[in-house]
């Protein structure tokens, strides 16, 4: 991730934070540095888990969800013989 994608997603976090507290201003330093932690916080531990698959040949976040989301089939032998998917 760039440095730019970066500052944007701090500052979008800390805007959030001023919206949260009902648009009172003054604490726009806080905002930032708390936005800021959290977003170096997210950064790392995708790091870490983008390493940690590649070391124990887990598959990534995405292709687990993929796996997860396809529905269960049995085979049905049909009349003449064949096997089809049956849905559950």
């Amino acid at each position: 991730m760039n440095n730019d994608k970066i500052e944007s997603k701090i500052a979008e976090k800390a805007y959030f934070y001023f919206i949260e507290r009902g648009y009172k201003h003054g604490y726009d330093v806080e905002d930032w540095a708390r936005a800021e932690k959290e977003i170096m916080l997210e950064i790392e531990s995708h790091k870490k888990k983008k390493t940690a698959s590649r070391t124990t040949g887990k598959r990534t976040t995405s292709s687990s969800k993929r796996s997860s989301n396809t529905k269960s089939t049995k085979s049905k032998s049909t009349a003449k013989g064949r096997t089809r998917a049956k849905s559950k």
